[in-house]
């Protein structure tokens, strides 16, 4: 299991998290629909561009130090 693709697994969960809470703030608060499609879809985006499974094979959740 390679370290550099659980941290990569790691940020891109982050960056998608990161970007879904701006959505929200953008719909909800300011009712923007056309930032919040923008921002949805650079969120599709950076998934579609990683979605090589060897990140997610990475994961190894019970031995992780920081699950608690």
């Amino acid at each position: 299991m390679n370290k550099i693709h659980r941290v990569i697994d790691a940020n891109i969960n982050r960056a998608s998290e990161g970007l879904r809470v701006l959505e929200e703030i953008f719909r909800l608060f300011y009712n923007n629909k056309n930032f919040v499609n923008i921002l949805k879809n650079l969120r599709h985006k950076i998934r579609e561009a990683i979605s090589d499974t060897t990140y997610i094979q990475s994961r190894d959740i019970s031995s992780d130090s920081g699950k608690d």
